[in-house]
């Protein structure tokens, strides 16, 4: 794991009504927000406690289990309900972390991100990249499935724009899109046996051949035209 790329900031004064899970396995860390791929393992957590704390997590994420270490981990709800979260290969986790504002009713706090490199940056050989969302309250997470004429839903689009290999005007969006998600091109990480935890949500999109193909045969078949 990349522990040199710390950025210290310090995060804006708000009021949150976010749920917290605790960690089962190290006392004085709470998590607001978790994304876990079709496996359980750790895409993105984001992370409260003392700095030590934090950092202790971090260390424990990177020794096995026979020097106390956390391969496997669970977030307990406010409920009691316990959800599994593996960590897979550290080396692939970075991180990033902000101060909470000094008057606070908990002391010296921080927030750190922990989450795999590959949501970082598109991996453009493989063109695969990934898109994130999140709400500042506890209300439910709008389904991800392309809602039409959302922020996430555009982001989604100009990332599918960015990713692929021939141009795809604006007024194929909708065509397009519906095709993505239909095909798994797009694929949302809300649902499933390892659903996001807390108010977030998240989108994978992966681009193959069969995407250029059918991109083609539409536009043959004149359901997609360069005049819309």
């Amino acid at each position: 794991m990349n522990t040199d790329s710390t950025q210290p900031v310090t995060v804006p004064r708000k009021s949150y009504t976010r749920p917290l899970y605790r960690i089962e396995e190290l006392s004085d860390v709470y998590v607001d927000a978790c994304i876990r791929d079709h496996d359980g393992e750790l895409l993105f957590m984001s992370a409260y406690g003392r700095d030590g704390m934090l950092m202790h997590l971090l260390s424990a994420f990177t020794l096995g289990n026979s020097e106390h270490g956390l391969r496997d981990f669970h977030l307990v709800d406010q409920q009691g309900e316990r959800h599994l979260v593996s960590v897979g290969d550290a080396s692939h986790l970075d991180k990033h972390s902000g101060r909470l504002p000094k008057q606070n009713l908990f002391g010296p706090i921080s927030q750190m991100w922990i989450f795999k490199k590959i949501l970082n940056s598109p991996d453009m050989a493989n063109r695969i990249s990934w898109v994130l969302d999140c709400q500042e309250t506890s209300a439910p997470v709008a389904r991800v499935d392309g809602d039409a004429g959302t922020d996430f839903d555009t982001r989604c689009w100009n990332t599918l724009q960015h990713l692929s290999p021939i141009p795809l005007l604006d007024p194929w969006r909708e065509r397009i899109m519906a095709w993505c998600w239909d095909k798994g091109v797009m694929m949302g990480f809300n649902g499933g046996a390892f659903p996001t935890l807390g108010t977030v949500s998240a989108v994978r999109v992966s681009i193959g051949q069969h995407f250029v193909t059918a991109v083609s045969e539409m536009v043959k078949a004149k359901q997609l035209t360069l005049d819309e």
